[in-house]
């Protein structure tokens, strides 16, 4: 069974005396109702009674057993915060990763209770509970141990084996993210309804006008020039890193502060290369720029990220970091050929999202000890 939230493989495990599975991807749990799980059972009855909402149920999660729409309570009690996603067909309920981890916190609290206590825990226990929450919740958004949870591996499979032995493009092993990448969507969407119009015919006058060129830069050609592509080749390959990465780095910074990353990175990579070109009137165009800064930090975001490759004919699985320090080793041999590929643009992309990975993340932390608070 695939998890609801992240589309990861279950694995089968007892909790209490109910039927459930783990995801071994988001550290979320299905579970089927159990005298372990009365309050699950509360918050599903709560659940039941609202109106559902088409809009609501298009965003919701889906049931990986029946297909509907879950839909989301809150407990109460001695168990508050702990959001439940219930499905009213077959009666069974998910926790993300975080909420999980929250109600196994609450168990052993509640076993460390003072001898003598009858009924709930005491408020010290429940104090303790509601910064046990805070701490996970800023965890999940803002730090890397999401991925330290990446134990479980896997080859390579005949497919992937192919495409990466006839495109050369790197398959990512083992880092599914938490939530739809909504953003990396969009922005895929936009790359290539752009290239449709016209993309696809591009003609060095176009490219002067909306492209980025060294000599007289215009501001909006910053932007604009980050949406346009030269060939599809260039789209298919800018598009296919922007999938495989994007989605991880959107996931720990969140849909906002992702897309502002992406921008300034893409906006960084385009003065790199105007400092460096100076004077050239050969117009570059392409999200190449921006896409390296999603490098940069997915590097930093996604430590225990693996990277698929085939060698001489052979499949290897290497750690992210030795991917892109032979990504960017190639990026300095480019500077050294007669090639029309924006290295400049790369470099400076790649370097920036480095930096202002870190800056955004701690953005984040602060922000959220400040609305919990």
């Amino acid at each position: 069974m695939l998890c609801p939230n992240c589309h990861f493989t279950m694995a089968q495990q007892q909790w209490g005396e109910a039927k459930a599975q783990v995801c071994c991807g988001c550290g979320g749990l299905w579970v089927e109702c159990g005298q372990d799980c009365r309050f699950l059972v509360d918050a599903a009855q709560d659940a039941e009674k609202k109106t559902t909402h088409r809009m609501r149920d298009a965003l919701a999660m889906k049931c990986p057993a029946c297909r509907k729409p879950l839909q989301k309570a809150r407990t109460h009690g001695e168990y508050q915060r702990i959001v439940v996603q219930f499905c009213p067909d077959c009666k069974a309920m998910f926790l993300e990763g975080v909420d999980f981890k929250l109600l196994k916190k609450r168990k052993t609290l509640a076993s460390k209770e003072p001898e003598g206590t009858v009924g709930r825990p005491v408020s010290s226990i429940k104090e303790n509970l509601e910064k046990e929450h805070q701490k996970l919740l800023r965890g999940e958004i803002t730090s890397d141990e999401y991925y330290e949870k990446f134990a479980e591996d896997r080859d390579l499979g005949v497919k992937e084996y192919l495409f990466n032995f006839l495109t050369g493009l790197p398959i990512e092993i083992n880092v599914p993210p938490q939530k739809p990448p909504l953003v990396t969507y969009a922005l895929l969407a936009i790359n290539v309804v752009v290239f449709l119009i016209i993309g696809v015919n591009l003609t060095r006058e176009v490219a002067s006008v909306w492209g980025l060129v060294p000599a007289h830069a215009q501001l909006y050609a910053f932007f604009t020039s980050m949406f346009m592509h030269a060939g599809i080749g260039h789209i298919v390959g800018n598009m296919y890193f922007l999938y495989v990465f994007g989605d991880n780095v959107e996931d720990r910074l969140g849909s906002k502060a992702y897309l502002a990353f992406y921008l300034i990175c893409g906006l960084v990579a385009g003065l790199v290369y105007i400092i460096i070109q100076h004077g050239s009137t050969m117009p570059v165009v392409g999200a190449s720029g921006a896409i390296s800064g999603i490098l940069g930090a997915y590097l930093l975001a996604c430590p225990k990220a693996k990277i698929g490759i085939v060698f001489f004919f052979y499949p290897l699985k290497i750690p992210a970091w030795g991917y892109f320090l032979v990504w960017v080793a190639f990026q300095f041999i480019l500077s050294a050929v007669e090639t029309n590929v924006a290295w400049q643009a790369h470099l400076g992309g790649f370097f920036c999202g480095l930096i202002l990975y870190p800056i955004f993340k701690n953005t984040i932390v602060k922000w959220n000890e400040a609305a919990a608070a």
